[in-house]
């Protein structure tokens, strides 16, 4: 939720300085948008995964895994793509004094491909009705997340 989703901008406001949170807060809008088409992929590909999942057999059962597997790494390719545009998104759109914000937008793309990962995996979850393993596993991964946001900023 909110609070886990905007832990990282608290904690470098906190222990580094504010200006750098506004520099953060500049590369995370640009790294984001893997995780709106991570996003965008999950909404438009899970009524296609629930019909295969409807006719489960062991090809389909073989073929959703495949699928899967290479819609994750096409989740890192675009984080790779974006990496190589960002010095022209950043030369074109970007501010000069937001330049140093560069260095945000690889992590940031990264963390919403894997964030784009779980949308993949989470729809079998839901499909399986198995909704209080994935409650333990989400509310496990924003206590974790919080602690690294916490001990990282600090460190680096």
């Amino acid at each position: 939720g909110p609070i886990v989703q905007f832990s990282d901008r608290f904690f470098i406001s906190h222990y580094v300085s504010v200006p750098e949170a506004g520099l953060y807060n500049v590369g995370y809008q640009i790294g984001i948008s893997v995780g709106l088409i991570t996003f965008a992929f999950n909404q438009s590909f899970v009524p296609y995964l629930y019909e295969m999942l409807t006719q489960i057999t062991y090809a389909i059962r073989v073929k959703i895994v495949k699928f899967s597997y290479l819609f994750m790494l096409g989740f890192l390719i675009i984080v790779l793509l974006l990496w190589l545009i960002t010095p022209f998104i950043y030369r074109y759109f970007i501010d000069p004094k937001f330049y140093d914000s560069i260095k945000y937008v690889w992590i940031i793309g990264l963390g919403s491909s894997f964030g784009g990962m779980y949308y993949l995996v989470v729809n079998y979850i839901f499909f399986e009705k198995k909704t209080k393993v994935l409650a333990i596993i989400t509310f496990s991964n924003a206590l974790l997340s919080i602690a690294l946001n916490y001990f990282l900023v600090r460190k680096y």
